[in-house]
């Protein structure tokens, strides 16, 4: 049977990937695929997870998979983060093709780019998937709901490790050291909003985003979220 997680950029991949790297190793062969459609692939003789569709697969090709999980954030906080990766971060990215004026404000970005993420997930993926789970919940039992759906043998004290291993202040530690090669490989040491690990804040949209720009997103979100029943805001 094979499973696959369908995930924007920007909404916690980086954490749930690494804990899910710990939680099957010995089970599934790992395949890093960071530079082509996902971002990891698991395997082995009975089943596979693919990690993380980047693009995100066509909703009318989603029948090749067994079951398909969404994996959705606050899209106000993940267009925040994706704002500060396509500046500060795209240079060292091996997947990142967009670009954004350098004169673009983060409310002009937000505002601009609204619909179009609403339309290419949100909408998207509407009523097509078995299991949902929220950035939000992920220390709240959203891991363990998800790892419970997938075909990993575990205990629970190993899932606790996993993720106290690889929460917000090891990753950031990790990428401060500037070590890593990989995901977490360090831009700026000055520049706080280039990291990888940036803040990982719910609702922290609100201390980048003006009050007019947070009303205006908020009354697209209102009328759009009757199209899906993807939640596309956390409150």
């Amino acid at each position: 049977m094979n499973f696959v997680i369908l995930a924007r950029p920007k909404t916690g991949t980086t954490f749930l990937g690494r804990v899910l790297d710990c939680a099957t190793k010995g089970q599934f062969k790992k395949i890093d695929m960071d530079h082509k459609d996902f971002k990891r692939v698991y395997i082995n003789k009975k089943h596979i997870i693919y990690l993380f569709a980047h693009p995100a697969i066509p909703a009318d090709k989603l029948g090749k998979f067994d079951k398909k999980i969404v994996f959705t954030r606050d899209v106000r906080d993940m267009l925040v983060s994706y704002y500060f990766h396509l500046k500060y971060r795209r240079d060292i990215s091996r997947r990142t093709l967009q670009e954004i004026p350098e004169s673009m404000t983060i409310d002009e970005f937000c505002l601009r780019n609204l619909d179009k993420v609403i339309d290419n997930f949100y909408i998207k993926y509407d009523s097509c998937y078995d299991l949902l789970v929220r950035y939000e919940d992920l220390y709240s039992g959203g891991i363990q709901k998800l790892i419970d759906y997938l075909p990993i043998d575990y205990d629970r004290d190993k899932i606790s490790d996993c993720i106290l291993l690889n929460n917000f202040d090891n990753m950031r530690n990790i990428e401060l050291e500037g070590n890593d090669k990989g995901e977490l490989r360090k831009a700026d040491s000055n520049n706080k909003e280039s990291f990888k690990v940036r803040r990982g804040k719910i609702g922290g949209f609100v201390d980048y985003l003006s009050q007019d720009t947070i009303e205006k997103m908020n009354k697209i979100v209102k009328g759009r979220q009757k199209e899906t029943s993807v939640p596309i805001t956390y409150k």
